[in-house]
């Protein structure tokens, strides 16, 4: 069943559960109250009108997701894989010379939303549009999968890791969360 609301811009989807004992309320790929089976209508009504702003806020960050994807076509990926593949093997040994990580294996995908990852087994994974950002990002979207080899989280030591080759590493991180398309971010390079 679905309810509509004048204040949103979708309707809410309503599952109803025998053994619930509350509602709650969810903003995934579609907006969805879930209630108890006999709750009135007036009161999964008044519920989803206490909770517009909540639901609206929920809706923009969706929205802003979608927006900052950088997920390519799979033709794209096919064709650029294996150049973004040496781009990194280029690259690697000389961003990896002052820390000397051991890196195990090196993965190239085309994911939704991430730039790079660093698994427990020492596998680096880079999303094949790192050949369309400008060489700073580059640098230090490698950078930044490397320094996880030694630091897995984001803590202080890990960003002091990052700060040794990339002082400017901050703003570089708001470039790339920020969800700018590659081609407007024009930085100076300081290639090492």
């Amino acid at each position: 069943m679905e309810l509509r609301h004048p204040d949103l811009p979708e309707p809410i989807f309503l599952r109803r559960r025998r053994n619930l004992r509350r509602l709650t309320l969810s903003v995934g790929s579609r907006i969805s109250v879930t209630a108890p089976t006999h709750t009135p209508l007036h009161t999964l009504r008044a519920f989803i009108a206490s909770h517009l702003s909540w639901i609206h806020h929920a809706l923009e960050k969706r929205r802003l997701r979608t927006t900052h994807a950088i997920q390519g076509t799979p033709e794209d990926y096919r064709a650029r894989k294996h150049l973004a593949r040496q781009f990194v093997e280029q690259r690697l040994p000389l961003l990896n010379a002052s820390y000397g990580f051991a890196v195990q294996r090196l993965s190239i995908r085309n994911t939704r939303s991430r730039w790079g990852s660093c698994s427990a087994r020492g596998t680096l994974t880079f999303h094949y549009r790192i050949l369309d950002l400008s060489p700073d990002l580059q640098d230090y979207l490698i950078i930044h999968e490397l320094c996880h080899l030694r630091e897995p989280n984001h803590g202080p030591g890990f960003w002091a890791l990052v700060a040794k080759a990339v002082p400017q590493f901050k703003h570089l991180r708001r470039v790339l969360r920020a969800g700018i398309p590659p081609h407007h971010y024009s930085p100076t390079s300081n290639r090492m």
